[in-house]
């Protein structure tokens, strides 16, 4: 009965954070395909009634992404989507080129499992990549480089990578989406990033540092080319009602 009783309990702990788990992928999803504007306020009362949930994951939600980034919390006025200006793009390739250096630099390569799990991720990524499935391809690719990232074994370089790449998920997916309407790019475009992943693993399984530092940089350039091309050159809008971002208010002027 005891025992019973214990499982009982540790069920009903868990149940809140698998809300909270919930609510907080539902959102970063919602922002990282546009959906939630950049700069948007986001209304609590739209997400509580259309996906039924309750105030205090939500708001634990907001707290998450917040530290990640995508949110930012404002005393007294509630939760906004994190602006995406393109002063904001610039500074953030900037930020982005820099950090693959370093991850370069400090990477292991006595991490006797980053070969394996980089091969096993570029594996899902080049499946999803084919599917055209962009918010997984986001994810796959942040995950390739976490991965790397972690390999530092540097917490501080390992957590300002991490949030870097959840920020530039939100950019990829925009491009990615342009790169298709307009002349179909994304496959072509994926076979480089495709070529350069396994350039990447390659490299990194014969502890050729040099070669890794030149390979990231060239790889985070690429990125950056192609951000460029779409998103800085067009000055773009971000916000397109066809995918169906209906969940904010406008932010207060």
């Amino acid at each position: 009965m005891k025992q019973q009783q214990k499982l009982g309990a540790e069920s009903a702990a868990k149940k809140p954070e698998s809300l909270v788990d919930a609510a907080t992928s539902l959102l970063r999803d919602r922002i990282l395909n546009l959906s939630l504007e950049p700069g948007s306020r986001i209304d609590e009362r739209v997400l509580l009634d259309r996906f039924s949930l309750s105030r205090t994951p939500v708001r634990e939600a907001l707290n998450r992404l917040s530290t990640e980034g995508l949110v930012i919390i404002r005393s007294n006025r509630g939760a906004y989507v994190a602006p995406l200006d393109l002063d904001h793009v610039r500074e953030l390739l900037d930020a982005y080129i820099s950090c693959e250096r370093t991850v370069g630099f400090l990477c292991r390569f006595e991490d006797a499992t980053l070969v394996p799990d980089l091969r096993a991720i570029q594996e899902n990524y080049a499946k999803v990549q084919k599917a055209r499935a962009y918010l997984e391809v986001t994810s796959q690719n942040a995950s390739f480089h976490r991965r790397i990232a972690e390999a530092t074994k540097n917490k501080f370089v390992t957590d300002y990578a991490h949030r870097l790449y959840g920020i530039s998920r939100r950019i990829s997916y925009y491009v990615y989406q342009a790169e298709t309407r307009e002349k179909d790019d994304f496959l072509k475009a994926g076979d480089s990033i495709n070529a350069h992943h396994k350039q990447l693993i390659e490299i990194i399984d014969k502890g050729q540092r040099d070669k890794l530092v030149a390979m990231l940089t060239e790889h985070a350039l690429l990125f950056g080319d192609r951000v460029q091309r779409i998103v800085i050159d067009k000055e773009m809008d971000w916000y397109n009602p066809d995918w169906g971002g209906q969940l904010f208010n406008q932010c207060d002027s």
